[in-house]
């Protein structure tokens, strides 16, 4: 536990938040609510964090009580200086359903039934003005908070109580082993949740890249971990464990940071959807390289987005080999003849890495084609052998465990679509949700449940053995990453 969520963020509760409960975590743009904050004249505790950002955890049930206080109320104005000159008995309002009175024809005649409603508001009205007089709570303040709370409700990130947990584990365990027992298979599908542990950022969270410029909060900046310094989780070594092991068949997996294969898992029982920064393809006879660094071209991709910038109709079907400097492309504001760089039709970006295939052809001569990465940008098409064993997986596999994805993005989340059984374990809520609840829909860290799913399908020596060898492993991991590394040559029909 966090030593700064000790305890609720409620201030009607603040009591301690201990593994036993269950508990959500929000981030919020809390701009006009900090010297609020400061003096408690909020109904949430919140930890300021940035300029203009608050976090804040709760006990589910105190999440519950003031989601559903904020949303039962609602300011008459969403603007704050209109709010102050509006009147005391009509600034709040009810979530009510609209109803046209009964009038006559000069509109003068009401029922008695629109007259007990309007009472009705009006009473609760006070009940509301009562409510934040008894805290200490401004209007105002209310209305701003009540804004930053409903913000934050979609990145909202749920954790079960590790009892709940628990029993998911086993109940999940049993599937599997029944699956085995049975002839069926188990396949994976998984996304950027499972590497935040190994330092990657993710995108949808409530911390994310994308939820930071939807939202305009504020992220302290915390030094990256580059690519070659990465180094498995424990739900990595897990998945990759139970494929070896044979007890699942198939990763579905949206990362492109190369983690399931320097797991373990084969390249036969995976489809890394979205390519692998460390793995290159030959644009004319399509072996691969798997290399021990980041192949992508990050120099010219910068270079080549001020080029698009600047250039009213580049011509995509530009085709330009051989090798360039930067200084040439900067110098001439332009891309050089004899420059590696072409601009992809689909992206807009450059794919190709500078590198040439060493492959022999038939002739015994090397083949020299170009070398592009794998990475899919916007725009791009997914490689069409990783979409049909994706298919052919989820099509046939008798349970799907979806880790760390929102499973927003298609045609990705369309695997997930075709499972027959889902396990979905995200601490946000998605779209497959109530698909998951016939199964399991677990809100937890995904290396925290695959540690319990573990338990419940190893023996504790078998899974202490294991444990020490993910130790024992690191040294070689360290050989495998690096420029020092050899790359591994997968010819076509390996792939």
């Amino acid at each position: 536990m966090e030593s700064n969520y000790e305890s609720c963020c409620s201030r009607s509760c603040r009591n301690p938040i201990t593994k036993i409960n269950a508990f959500v975590d929000i981030t919020a743009n809390v701009s006009g609510l900090i010297k609020l904050i400061r003096e408690e004249k909020t109904i949430i505790s919140w930890r300021i964090v940035s300029r203009n950002t608050g976090d804040a955890r709760f006990h589910r049930e105190c999440f519950d009580s003031i989601k559903k206080e904020f949303e039962k109320w609602q300011i008459s104005t969403s603007d704050p200086k209109r709010a102050k000159t509006t009147s005391s008995d009509t600034a709040f309002s009810k979530n009510t359903s609209s109803e046209s009175p009964d009038a006559d024809t000069n509109g003068r005649r009401y029922s008695r039934r629109i007259k007990s409603k309007q009472q009705k508001v009006q009473s609760e009205v006070g009940s509301v003005k009562g409510f934040l007089a008894t805290g200490g709570i401004d209007p105002i303040a209310f209305q701003r908070e009540r804004n930053a709370f409903l913000q934050s409700l979609e990145t909202a990130e749920f954790t079960d109580s590790m009892g709940s947990v628990e029993n998911d584990g086993k109940k999940v365990a049993a599937l599997i082993r029944d699956a085995n027992e049975n002839g069926r298979s188990i396949c994976f599908f998984t996304g950027a949740g499972i590497s935040t542990n190994a330092g990657i950022s993710d995108y949808r969270g409530r911390k994310g890249k994308w939820t930071e410029e939807d939202t305009g909060i504020v992220i302290e900046e915390k030094e990256g971990v580059s690519y070659e310094d990465m180094r498995p989780t424990y739900t990595h070594e897990a998945i990759s464990k139970l494929v070896n092991d044979g007890q699942a068949q198939f990763v579905i997996s949206q990362n492109c940071d190369g983690l399931h294969l320097l797991s373990g898992v084969p390249m036969h029982a995976i489809a890394e959807l979205h390519g692998n920064v460390f793995l290159e393809v030959c644009s004319i006879c399509c072996t691969k390289y798997l290399r021990p660094y980041y192949t992508l071209d990050d120099e010219i991709q910068s270079l080549m987005s001020a080029f698009v910038a600047n250039t009213p109709n580049p011509n995509p079907d530009a085709v330009i080999s051989g090798c360039w400097t930067a200084d040439a492309v900067i110098e001439r504001g332009t891309i050089p003849e004899g420059s590696h760089i072409e601009i992809c039709k689909n992206c807009g970006i450059n794919h190709f890495t500078g590198r040439k295939c060493s492959a022999k052809t038939a002739c015994s001569e090397k083949c020299c084609g170009k070398l592009k990465d794998t990475i899919i940008n916007f725009g791009d098409l997914l490689d069409e052998d990783n979409i049909d064993r994706s298919g052919r997986a989820s099509n046939e596999c008798a349970l799907m465990l979806s880790l760390g994805s929102s499973m927003t993005v298609t045609p990705a989340s369309d695997f997930v679509e075709n499972a027959e059984r889902l396990v979905i374990v995200n601490k946000q809520k998605t779209g497959f949700s109530a698909k998951a609840k016939k199964t399991a829909r677990v809100f937890a860290d995904s290396d925290v449940f695959m540690g319990i799913l573990m338990k419940n399908l190893y023996c504790q020596e078998s899974l202490n053995q294991w444990e020490r060898s993910i130790q024992e492993k690191l040294p070689k991991y360290n050989k495998l990453r690096g420029i020092k590394g050899k790359a591994t040559i997968i010819p076509p029909s390996s792939s």
